[in-house]
């Protein structure tokens, strides 16, 4: 059986980058400081299993945000895609706390906050996602059950201001098949007078992705690392079937669907897949791939199967750094 993922490859990075638009606007943010921020969206947007984005399109910011969360299945959050306004290289700190049911009347209550923990990155620059990596936290966030969350950037002090949007009266609703996040409040520098103390802004919207494994699941996952252009990249499919094929696709064009022998891949044609892969007895396939650096700044939208089993991974739209 010759299994066949995606169309034949006719797209390659050097081909295929439209160089992007972004209108510019100067304001004065919630911390008195001007800035002068980009209109138009930028950073992933892709709604998949795996992975959530609110929005990268930063019109002022502080120091953090706080939000609220809901799963339809149990998960865990592996890590965080933030916006961090200025120049990319700076060291980034970051907390994160939850609390039960929402942040709305918890913006003050000390006493209804848990720490998950504190988390260190480094900025990737406006309106691009800087990666906070938050594995082995822990932290189980039940189906069917609302939080808050609220991620205080502690090196606020350093430069390192959080990009966020002004929103709309009641926030908004950004959802997939597994997770709502609904968008709240903007709030200030914690470092003086602790958190929960200052008053919030509202509505300002979270710019961000939220990473996520989905608890008990046995299906093949995918994940990317040191996606920088001019640099190589690692692609890792875990869970594959021990010894069968694994298939990495990429595409430059969109989220898609497009349909497949395994069903509709969060991709749009044209869309270039990989060399085959073999999972070695642990089901890990990993493969090095490099990143052109013309493609700095764009979206690049990947998803993987595992042929043995027929079955898609978790797809991934991520911006080049």
């Amino acid at each position: 059986m010759n299994h066949l993922l995606l169309t034949s490859a006719i797209c390659a990075f050097s081909f295929c980058l439209v160089a992007p638009t972004s209108a510019q606007s100067l304001n004065v943010q919630d911390d008195g400081s001007p800035a002068i921020t980009a209109l138009s969206a930028g950073g992933p947007n892709l709604q998949a299993p795996g992975s959530l984005t609110t929005l990268f399109a930063t019109n002022n910011g502080f120091a953090g945000n706080m939000f609220d969360i809901t799963p339809t299945v149990d998960m865990s959050i592996t890590s965080m895609d933030i916006n961090i306004q200025g120049i990319a290289g700076p060291a980034v700190t970051m907390d994160v706390w939850y609390c039960m049911g929402t942040v709305v009347g918890n913006q003050q209550n000390a006493a209804a906050w848990t720490l998950i923990g504190s988390y260190a990155g480094t900025s990737a620059g406006n309106n691009l996602p800087t990666m906070m990596d938050m594995t082995g936290n822990g932290m189980t966030f039940v189906g069917g059950t609302s939080y808050g969350l609220y991620m205080d950037v502690t090196s606020y002090q350093f430069g390192t201001t959080v990009g966020y949007t002004n929103g709309p009266t009641g926030g908004t609703d950004y959802s997939n098949a597994d997770l709502l996040i609904h968008t709240w409040y903007g709030t200030k520098n914690t470092n003086l007078v602790g958190p929960f103390v200052n008053s919030v802004f509202q509505v300002r919207e979270w710019n961000g992705t939220i990473h996520y494994d989905t608890a008990g699941s046995s299906g093949p996952a995918y994940a990317t690392s040191g996606l920088v252009g001019g640099t190589v990249a690692t692609l890792t499919v875990t869970n594959a079937t021990p010894g069968g094929g694994v298939l990495i696709a990429y595409s430059l064009t969109g989220a898609g669907p497009t349909n497949t022998p395994f069903g509709p891949v969060d991709m749009s044609n044209p869309i270039t897949q990989l060399p085959v892969l073999t999972a070695d007895a642990a089901g890990v396939a990993s493969m090095s791939q490099g990143v052109p650096g013309r493609a700095t700044g764009f979206t690049v939208y990947t998803q993987a199967a595992d042929l043995a089993s027929a079955t898609l991974t978790n797809s991934l739209a991520e911006v080049v750094l």
